[in-house]
């Protein structure tokens, strides 16, 4: 157990923004997971999804959305101490909204990637709501740019 509070606070942006790599990763290997199935290939050329066109706008909301935990890895590095939690509190349910609502159908591979998205979101919301309502220490406000 860490006694200088300015190291739990480090610690604890690290693990949420391994976290955010986490959900990430399993985002970007889904989709790569996706190659495997068969008729995928020629959808992407049609520009077709399960029979659904793909348009220009789809794919920049999808880029959108893909940005939302790149950015959180950052963010919660760099932001100060309530805005990371605040930040956390609302990146991680707005992407578990958008997991869960893009895989409402899935099969067996996308169900354990979802699976797995939504453990570390969960736990990004359980930390960053624990660290919110913790009484804060008035040496960990001041965030220093080093360790002492």
């Amino acid at each position: 157990m860490n006694t200088d509070p300015r190291l739990d606070l480090l610690q604890t942006k690290l693990m949420i923004s391994a976290l955010w790599i986490v959900v990430l990763f399993n985002m970007l290997f889904r989709d790569l997971h996706e190659f495997a199935r068969t008729g995928f290939l020629e959808e992407l050329i049609a520009m077709t999804s399960n029979g659904a066109s793909i348009s220009e706008g789809l794919l920049l909301g999808a880029a959108a959305f893909l940005q939302i935990p790149i950015t959180m890895i950052a963010l919660t590095l760099v932001l100060k101490t309530r805005a990371t939690w605040w930040a956390n509190l609302i990146a991680a349910p707005v992407t578990l909204a958008m997991i869960v609502g893009n895989n409402l159908a899935p099969d067996l591979d996308d169900a354990f990637f979802v699976a797995v998205e939504c453990a570390a979101l969960l736990l990004v919301m359980r930390v960053a709501w624990r660290r919110l309502r913790a009484p804060a220490d008035a040496s960990v406000l001041r965030e220093p740019t080093a360790l002492a």
